[in-house]
């Protein structure tokens, strides 16, 4: 009788720990549903070097509507790169910079609490690999000061619409200039970011529209820059 009594409670935890196994992989499947993912990218990668537009922003959209097919609303979407410099490129190795305005550009996105993260250039299809919320975390962390930066050019565009007669203008950023874009995607809300690095001191600090909120797109974009270094397992 004790003997079944112990059988019986190994092959209770043997389930037990099959259904939770089972469990943990149907969230990390339907996370890393790549096959459309991995299609959409082999389409873009024929023709990535020929475009003359912002390939990365063009195959995000198409991958982030993807991702939202299969029940996934929070995305982050990072690029990197330098307005009108000459990239140069060592003799004998393929250029995986589909243009000098995204030499880094990164999906990022949460599904039950875990965060995957996919790299996008033009030489291969990269992996989606699981990865620190962090560039989410500082969002979360700072809503209110970041959300006051995209009411700022709204009530701008609002103030010029309303006063053709005495435009407002703002200052003028040098022409070649490193730029960091973020774009972030919760549900319905929107934020997108544009952070010229020729508009801060090596601090972070602005050197003009002193704002809270420009410090703090800067510090974003400065984290998001080296947040790739921490993938996880």
């Amino acid at each position: 009788m004790i003997q079944r009594i112990v059988v019986l409670l190994v092959l209770s935890c043997w389930i037990l720990s099959c259904q939770q196994q089972h469990s943990k992989v149907d969230v990390v499947t339907i996370a890393f549903k790549s096959q459309p993912l991995d299609s959409l990218t082999a389409d873009f990668l024929v023709h990535a070097h020929d475009s003359m537009d912002t390939w990365s922003d063009t195959l995000v959209s198409h991958i982030s509507k993807a991702l939202q097919r299969q029940g996934i609303d929070t995305i982050l979407y990072y690029r990197s790169g330098c307005s009108g410099c000459e990239i140069l490129i060592e003799p004998g190795k393929p250029s995986c910079d589909c243009n000098s305005t995204e030499l880094l550009s990164y999906l990022y996105w949460q599904y039950q609490g875990q965060t995957f993260v996919k790299k996008l250039d033009c030489c291969q299809n990269n992996p989606v690999l699981r990865t620190s919320a962090d560039a989410f975390n500082f969002y979360y962390q700072n809503t209110s000061v970041l959300d006051e930066g995209t009411q700022f050019y709204l009530d701008f565009a609002r103030y010029n619409k309303e006063h053709p007669d005495k435009p407002r203008f703002l200052p003028r950023g040098p022409i070649h200039d490193g730029i960091r874009y973020i774009h972030l995607q919760t549900g319905a809300h929107q934020i997108g970011v544009n952070v010229w690095m020729g508009e801060y001191d090596s601090k972070g600090s602005p050197l003009f529209l002193d704002y809270q909120w420009r410090r703090k797109q800067w510090e974003w974009a400065n984290r998001l820059e080296n947040l790739p270094v921490v993938f996880g397992k």
